[in-house]
């Protein structure tokens, strides 16, 4: 089978995601990462691999908004590897990997607007790394693990461009291993008061949809009018 040499893979394939390491200079996709980027994407039928594509694709380009710069050639062919490896069983036999890892690529530049399901984790992936950089709004919080959720909400409007974002009390429950969901939805209400975050649309089991919000940039706004 045919893998590119430019992809470097840490231990023996596919039993468990390995870590990913790019030789492009752009840095490490754990396991973590890896399994987030890839789950759900792995087709379960004939013909439906190229909508898996599209939503590997989404989910790689969400994840690069966390990132200083996108992923190399060597990353893309990393995350594109494993998936490929995975999709073996529903891959048509007339078709190669180059002819896949194109059809990918194009995906790729296809796509207008990152996400995906996943986009949530993909972005908590990146705001967790050591050396992600912090909105201004984090330096309104003593708390560490409240700047984490500042800079993720950041991060998540950064993906959802003009529009508001999705998060639910429980997803911050669950990411910042919290012990009730109203302790999140506290943690809520206080980047609300501080204008960080604007509520559009409630959610809840009513209309069992997340609730939505805007990112506000106040730190910088409340500099500006300071200096009229």
């Amino acid at each position: 089978m045919h893998r590119p040499q430019s992809v470097v893979l840490s231990e023996p394939l596919y039993t468990s995601v390995p870590s990913v390491h790019s030789n492009g200079g752009n840095g490490v996709l754990d396991t973590e990462t890896m399994e987030t980027l890839l789950a759900g994407t792995t087709p379960s039928q004939q013909h439906g691999n190229h909508e898996r594509l599209f939503t590997l694709a989404r989910r790689v380009k969400a994840f690069e908004q966390g990132r200083p710069a996108p992923l190399s050639e060597a990353g893309l062919q990393a995350v594109f590897s494993v998936w490929y490896e995975r999709a073996a069983g529903f891959l048509r036999q007339d078709q190669t990997w180059d002819e896949y890892y194109q059809e990918f690529v194009e995906a790729y530049g296809d796509v207008k607007r990152p996400g995906g399901k996943a986009v949530v984790d993909i972005a908590w992936q990146a705001v967790s790394a050591t050396n992600s950089p912090l909105p201004p709004e984090a330096a309104l919080f003593r708390d560490v693990r409240l700047q984490k959720l500042a800079a993720l909400c950041h991060l998540l409007q950064a993906m959802a461009g003009a529009g508001p974002f999705y998060l639910s009390c429980r997803t911050v429950q669950r990411l910042f291993a919290l012990k009730s969901h109203e302790q999140a939805a506290v943690w809520l209400r206080l980047l609300r008061r501080k204008g960080i975050i604007e509520e559009v649309t409630k959610g809840g089991p009513s209309n069992m949809r997340a609730t939505r919000y805007f990112y506000r940039s106040v730190v910088g706004a409340q500099e500006g009018e300071t200096g009229l």
